[in-house]
Parts: C-alpha cells; sequence; structure tokens
C-alpha cells in the first residue's frame, strides 16, 4: 500500500505539465513520465511538443495526471514541481533516447483544476469528425464546416461561407447560440474510433476569419464525465504520438 508521501506517479505513466494556472494564460503540455527519484524528490519526463527550455516563462508548475477517484469518477491530482534542467538524448530504461526535463517536485500531492486546456489540431493520424445540429436541421464536416481544434472544453470550427456556390446556413450561427455535436475521433495509429456527444454554447465568432470562411468558438456544456475521459485520453494519446514521431526524427 502506497504511503501519504508517496510519489504516486509511475515511470510510463502519461502526465501533463501545466504551466502558470493562476495566470491569465495557462497550459497544459502532454508528456511521459520516464524516470522518479523519491529520494531526491526529482523526476525526468519526456520533452513535451511545445518545449520547454530554461528561458520558458514559468510562474508555477505541475506535473499531474488523471487517476480513478471512485469506480465512476477520475481526478486531476498532481506535484508543484520546478525545472532544474533540459536533458538531450536522455536514455529511457527499455527505450529509444528522447529529448527530456529534469523537474524537482514537492509534496504533498493536490487535486489540479485546469481551467485551459490544450488546443489539438486534427492530423492525418488522429482524425477529428463531426456532426453539428443547428436550427433542428444536421450539418457535416467536410462539407459544411471543419473542426479545427479540439479541447476537454470545446472545440473550434472553420465554416465556409459558399458550398458550391451556394449560401451556407451556419454563417448565421450567433454568439451565445445553444447547439448539439456529435464527434467522432479516430486514433488511425491503433486503428480505434470513439464517439462523443454534447451540447455546445457558441462564445466566439469570427466573420472575417479569412474571404473564403469564418470561425467559431464553442464551449462543451454537457460533456459526460466518459466522453470527458474518452476526448482527454485521445488528445494526450495524439500529442504523445507527435513527441514519440519528433524524438525519431532528432
Amino acid at each position: 500500500m502506497s504511503k501519504k508521501n508517496d510519489f504516486i506517479l509511475k515511470p510510463g505513466t502519461g502526465v501533463d505539465l501545466v504551466l502558470n494556472i493562476n495566470s491569465l494564460s495557462p497550459s497544459s503540455r502532454p508528456s511521459i513520465l520516464f524516470d522518479v527519484d523519491e529520494t531526491k524528490r526529482q523526476v525526468i519526463v519526456a520533452q513535451p511538443a511545445q518545449r520547454i527550455d530554461l528561458i520558458t516563462p514559468i510562474k508555477e508548475m505541475y506535473i499531474s495526471s488523471l487517476i480513478h477517484k471512485e469506480p465512476l469518477s477520475k481526478a486531476r491530482v498532481g506535484y508543484a514541481c520546478r525545472l532544474l534542467d533540459i536533458i538531450d538524448r536522455y536514455q529511457p530504461a527499455n527505450k529509444d533516447k528522447a529529448d527530456a526535463v529534469l523537474l524537482e517536485y514537492s509534496l504533498p500531492l493536490m487535486e489540479i483544476n485546469i481551467r485551459s486546456a490544450y488546443r489539438f489540431h486534427p492530423n492525418s493520424s488522429y482524425d477529428v469528425i463531426g456532426k453539428l445540429v443547428y436550427k433542428n436541421e444536421m450539418y457535416y464536416s467536410g462539407q459544411h464546416f471543419m473542426i479545427h481544434n479540439i479541447s476537454i472544453n470545446g472545440v473550434g470550427l472553420i465554416i465556409p461561407k459558399k458550398i458550391s456556390e451556394k449560401r451556407n446556413p451556419l454563417i448565421d450561427i450567433t454568439q451565445s447560440s445553444h447547439e448539439k455535436i456529435g464527434i467522432i475521433l479516430t486514433n488511425k495509429a491503433e486503428n480505434s474510433i470513439e464517439t462523443i456527444d454534447s451540447d455546445i454554447t457558441v462564445v466566439r465568432t469570427d466573420m472575417e476569419y479569412n474571404e473564403a470562411s469564418v470561425f467559431v468558438g464553442c464551449l462543451m456544456t454537457s460533456l459526460p464525465s466518459n466522453c470527458e475521459s474518452v476526448l482527454n485520453k485521445f488528445i494526450h494519446n495524439a500529442l504523445l504520438h507527435i513527441i514519440q514521431k519528433f524524438n525519431r526524427l532528432r
């Protein structure tokens, strides 16, 4: 049984490095925990895709992960930490060399509330498509809109102003509109498909995003906890895939 002051995250675990959580622009950077030295209270993690270096402006940082709190619920927990060093071409146990970050962590374990999540842009390996219900009509990505980015909080949509030279009804969507969205998450690296559904509220519109399209930012307002876990895992695995691909190419 783990003691109260044990470091509970294990090597190989997917983690998030949460930077400047109390600022106006917090960020979360997915990584992998390589090694733990509890005697020194130090950990080594993979260099995130959005790299950290010794001059990165960091007022506060936490290493965090989702854990099972109860049989049907999860909580994000972690430790306050500080950057000690950057390690080029670190050799984890039974793994290829990878760029890494050395951190010193502090007890106790605490719950972490990420107010701003990483926005993932779909790619050929981790694709995101969906359908949008607007004014009781169904609209589909690839035809009526494109999912530009996605986070555990919401989605960014690019909507073409015209479809086959006809006006796209979706450009009438306005800020504070309440709609529904269904999303398909395709992980081609593992040949898996997951679906999630949520109510959404439009929180931002940019009617002049470019000459041909408008941009709409939506907050997911009713994402069930199981769908949130599915989406969080998908985004996290996608970012880890980018990290691993980056390191193989170096």
